[in-house]
């Protein structure tokens, strides 16, 4: 099983493990909030921002539609 914590300073790579076709296995934690590896990908969009933007995405404002 695999954890993931995604953060500002890791986006990056979590993005480039999407776009390599990785299966995201296990629990993620986004700022500390669980996720399941479904709803990673709703917050697809806003991990990119995230990866190339400043203030970090906050979890209560990211998309999930």
């Amino acid at each position: 099983m695999r954890e993931y914590v995604l953060q500002y300073h890791n986006a990056r790579k979590i993005m480039d493990l999407l776009d390599k076709g990785e299966k995201l296995i296990g629990n993620i934690y986004y700022y500390n909030t669980f996720l399941t590896p479904a709803t990673i990908f709703k917050l697809d969009r806003d991990i990119r921002k995230t990866a190339t933007s400043s203030p970090p995405v906050d979890i209560n404002k990211a998309s999930t539609t």
